[in-house]
């Protein structure tokens, strides 16, 4: 089973690097605008954090001096090697070809994980939908928020329960969070 996997990882990673690309038709990255507010609010998450997730899970170079995040990244069982489709089509044809070999698949803008997050949605797909996407992220991220007291560690569970990845992981995002506040406050 793993070694299809690792085929596949390998035949994506052979079709050479991705460039610097503007960000697929179906979304626009703007700087958190109303989808952004409208799945963190619903959760009593602020959109800024939110945004800092998404650019710490799958930020991508979409410009000179730009990052966004990407609603198409997909990540495999844990691993390093993150996949940037060009577009959903691309995005579901990499998920059908895995998901028979495995469940643990991070999907798009946050990252979603299927294998722990299946019950938010109804097929792994919908996770490839922006909107969708910020939606169960900002549950997640609020149900870990209200888990501890500690905003660090909530921020990290996010990410991983084991409370050395959270805290790594919850201060990375932290600081994210801060430089997007600031760069927010200067305009």
């Amino acid at each position: 089973m793993k070694a299809g996997l690792i085929l596949l990882l390998l035949l994506k990673m052979a079709a050479g690097p991705v460039n610097t690309l503007p960000p697929p038709a179906d979304f626009s990255p703007g700087f958190p605008g109303p989808e952004w507010r409208q799945a963190a609010q619903k959760h009593g998450v602020d959109p800024l954090l939110l945004y800092a997730v998404a650019i710490r899970e799958s930020g991508r170079n979409v410009g000179k001096d730009k990052v966004a995040p990407w609603p198409h990244a997909l990540h495999f069982n844990g691993s390093r090697v993150a996949f940037y489709a060009n577009s959903r089509t691309e995005a579901e044809q990499l998920l059908n070809l895995a998901l028979p070999i495995t469940e643990n698949v991070d999907i798009g803008m946050a990252q979603v994980n299927w294998k722990s997050h299946k019950d938010k949605v109804k097929q792994p797909h919908d996770l490839l939908d922006p909107k969708t996407n910020l939606e169960v992220a900002s549950r997640i991220l609020s149900e870990a928020l209200a888990s501890t007291p500690d905003k660090e560690l909530g921020v990290g569970r996010y990410n991983s329960w084991n409370e050395q990845k959270a805290r790594r992981y919850g201060r990375e995002v932290l600081i994210l969070y801060q430089a997007i506040k600031d760069a927010v406050k200067g305009g």
